[in-house]
Order: C-alpha cells, then sequence, then structure tokens
C-alpha cells in the first residue's frame, strides 16, 4: 500500500506550495472539511457510536463543520444561562455528541470538539522533520497518568527540539571560507543545577565549548525558550579549527584524530576533502551536515540553536 499518513489526514497537496488539493483530499472521513454530514460515519447518535468523534451532527445555520474527533472533559461543564453553549434544550436535536453524557443527551458540555484544519496540516507538512502533528483531542483523563492531556505532544515537541542539529542534514548549503569553515555559531542549551540554597548555578563551560556574553544568551533563550531565566544555561559549541588538519580529519573520517572536539561542516560539494560517505544517508539534494565529535558534544538532553551569518 502506497498511501501515507499525509493521505489519510491531509489528502494531496502540491508540491511546491504544499497547498491541499481540492480534489484529492483526506481518505480519512474524519478529516473532510464539511457542514453536510459525511459518508462513512455513523449519521446520529442511534448508530453505533464511532470512537473517534463520536456520530454526525446536525447543523441547521450551516456556520460550523462536523468534528474531526472529541475529547471526554474530566468534568462537565454546565451550561449556564446567557452562555453560548451547544447543548441547550434549544439544541437537542441537533444531535450534538458534545452534550452526551451515560444516561444520553444532558445540558452539559460532556466534551470538547476539534475540526478537521488541513490549512494546519499543510504547513506541518511543508515543514517537513521539523513538523511534529499530534490530536488536538486528548485520550487520558487521569491526570497521575504520563499521557495524560497534552503531556505526549509536549515530549515529542521536547524531543525534536532536543539536538536538532546532530546527525541531521542541513537543509541549506553554506559556503565555506579558504580554511573550510563556515560563517556560523552552534549554542548549547542547558538546565541549571541547584545549590544549597537554592541558587540556579551553570556548569562552566568547558573544552570545546566557550562562554557567551549577556547580549548573545538572552538572543538564544528568547528564540528557543521565550523568557530568559537564570535556571538555563548558554554555551557555545566551537566550530573545529582548520589548523593541525583537526577540520580536514572532522570533515573526512569516520574515526577523526583524538584532538578533534566540536563541530564541522561536513558539504563534499563545496570541500573536496569532505567525504562522501559521511553524508551518504542523506537526500539526494542535501548531503551535506553539522557534525558534532567530543565525549557528550553536545550535551545529553541539551537544545541547540544554529545562527548563521553571511
Amino acid at each position: 500500500d502506497s498511501r501515507t499518513i499525509w493521505d489519510l489526514i491531509l489528502g494531496k497537496t502540491d508540491p511546491e506550495s504544499f497547498e491541499p488539493d481540492p480534489n484529492h483530499g483526506p481518505l480519512d472521513p474524519h478529516m473532510v472539511q464539511s457542514v453536510e454530514r459525511r459518508d462513512g460515519l455513523p449519521q446520529s447518535s442511534s448508530e453505533a457510536r464511532d470512537p473517534i468523534h463520536g456520530w454526525e451532527r446536525g447543523i441547521p445555520a450551516q456556520n460550523s463543520l462536523q468534528y474531526a474527533c472529541i475529547a471526554r472533559r474530566s468534568s462537565p461543564l454546565d451550561c449556564a444561562e446567557g452562555v453560548d453553549c451547544p447543548c441547550t434544550e434549544q439544541n437537542r436535536e441537533d444531535d450534538n455528541p458534545l452534550c452526551w453524557g451515560e444516561s444520553g443527551f444532558e445540558t452539559k458540555i460532556h466534551s470538547i470538539g476539534a475540526f478537521p484544519s488541513q490549512r494546519h496540516l499543510a504547513v506541518l507538512k511543508g515543514m517537513g522533520t521539523q513538523g511534529a502533528v499530534a490530536s488536538i483531542c486528548w485520550a487520558v483523563t487521569d491526570e497521575t497518568s504520563s499521557g495524560y492531556g497534552y503531556s505526549p505532544v509536549l515530549e515529542t515537541l521536547v524531543d525534536r527540539m532536543r539536538g536538532p542539529l546532530q546527525g541531521q542534514c542541513a537543509q541549506h548549503a553554506l559556503t565555506p571560507n579558504d580554511a573550510g569553515r563556515v560563517p556560523c555559531s552552534i549554542y548549547e542549551v542547558t538546565v541549571a543545577e541547584y545549590d544549597a540554597t537554592g541558587k540556579a548555578v551553570c556548569t562552566p563551560c568547558t573544552v570545546p565549548r566557550r562562554e557567551v556574553d549577556d547580549a548573545v544568551r538572552t538572543e538564544v533563550l528568547g528564540a528557543i525558550t521565550g523568557p530568559v531565566s537564570d535556571a538555563t544555561c548558554v554555551c557555545e559549541i566551537s566550530q573545529v579549527p582548520a589548523d593541525r588538519g583537526l577540520l580536514a580529519s572532522c570533515v573526512s573520517s569516520r574515526d577523526p584524530h583524538p584532538d578533534v572536539a566540536g563541530w564541522c561542516y561536513v558539504d563534499p560539494a563545496s570541500n573536496v576533502t569532505a567525504s562522501k560517505d559521511l553524508v551518504g544517508f542523506c537526500p539526494a539534494d542535501k548531503k551535506r551536515l553539522f557534525r558534532f565529535v567530543g565525549e557528550d558534544v553536545p550535551a545529553e538532553g541539551s537544545l541547540l540553536f544554529l545562527r548563521c551569518g553571511t
């Protein structure tokens, strides 16, 4: 079967703009954007309940969409007078699955609902490996569970951010100087330790790392983590120097010289000494990567920030 998950949840998209193709929508009927009831799904509460979205509902005002999924609230929300609620007595005939409790329709919101979102999915598809897709409808309501709420989504995002350059093929080609180095800096972000008084203390930046000034630290943390925190530490990981053949060893050898530590840019197209084997796993149009060498480089659990100039 040549179908992909994108075919199921998004459908075909333009290969360059990633705009959704209106003639080839998602194969999963839950992901079809429609005001009317969709084929292939329970048409009302009188039919067998669908585990993903319940059933199709009536939308008499034609001002909404059928749900892609619903998720049970930890406790129902009463429809107070004057509040825009889909579960009033006037809405009973709409047969909205959000209003269904143990005994059937109630004037309480028991679940949240999410709509198909082709535009957002198309953007994430265009981001390639930098995008992370997850359902907005949580599957676990037990607050003591590791799978509660959006915890799995957040863990996925952290995993994607952690060491994003390590062994990853570079999206854009860079131009090395005559020595083979590129005009880039890579910063490593870690969490501070706490001393006996509860004060956050950063581990000193040791070779191949070096300290950064406050302006750089503020810029890096603002780009990665939002507001600057004293509990967050930043070091710059040094680019391997060109002297003593260290850079040449980094870009050409699977087992570089023992003194090689830091990172190097491996691109056989711009550096004749760079090894094609090191980038062999990269796509044909991205035969280049940032390579890290040295013990605990980058540090386990760290985030990396890349900044390149001209």
